[in-house]
């Protein structure tokens, strides 16, 4: 079965624990036809499914192991070589169950800094991070980052003075205010922005 290298690579850059890059990916391939041949359960699956499988888990895998020293984290080789990812930790009951999405996610957001410097200091924007977990539960991933897409584009074009009423993104997932119209995000003297920019006020005097 043929997999793309940006397939194997979506999967191998999640692991904490990464080793030699060529044979990590080898193994990664070897596991997705595993998974496709039934290795689940028996029952076959395509490769979209196995690929979703497994980022999955080796998402779960990445939250389990957040804050052990890498010598106590088995190397990229020998997890997805010995099915680990059927077996995977419990994660942390303090981090997000989907931590990787979440960081995707809070990336997009304005002024927030790349996926990199979030997992290099996870803890530091947990508030933000557990919110948008929340966020998950009510809403599909694609939808939730095309809504942050679309607020951090409407902020693009918003002035310096005005970047100040950028909300808290812990406050901003957890109002759910990525439902709004998105007419209420963009820099005008309409009265939907002008609400906006009044709410984010009366929160910034609480």
């Amino acid at each position: 079965m043929t997999w793309t290298q940006a397939a194997l690579m979506s999967v191998y850059v999640i692991y904490p624990n990464k080793q030699d890059r060529k044979t990590s990916l080898k193994r990664i391939e070897e596991a997705l036809n595993r998974i496709c041949d039934g290795e689940i359960d028996g029952k076959p699956r395509t490769q979209e499914e196995a690929l979703l499988f497994l980022r999955q888990k080796t998402e779960e895998a990445r939250v389990a192991f957040y804050g052990r020293e890498k010598k106590w984290i088995p190397h990229s080789t020998t997890w997805f070589n010995q099915s680990r990812y059927l077996r995977p930790d419990a994660p942390p009951e303090d981090l997000p169950t989907q931590l990787e999405a979440c960081i995707n996610i809070l990336a997009c957001y304005p002024k927030q800094p790349y996926q990199t410097a979030i997992r290099a200091d996870v803890k530091a924007f947990l508030p933000a991070l557990k919110a948008i977990d929340k966020a998950l539960k009510t809403i599909p991933f694609l939808d939730l980052m095309r809504r942050v897409k679309s607020y951090r584009e409407c902020v693009s074009e918003w002035s310096k003075e005005d970047l100040k009423y950028v909300p808290n993104p812990a406050r901003w997932f957890a109002e759910h205010r990525f439902n709004q119209e998105e007419s209420q995000w963009r820099r005008s003297s309409t009265p939907g922005y002008q609400h906006e920019r009044d709410q984010i006020v009366r929160v910034l005097k609480a």
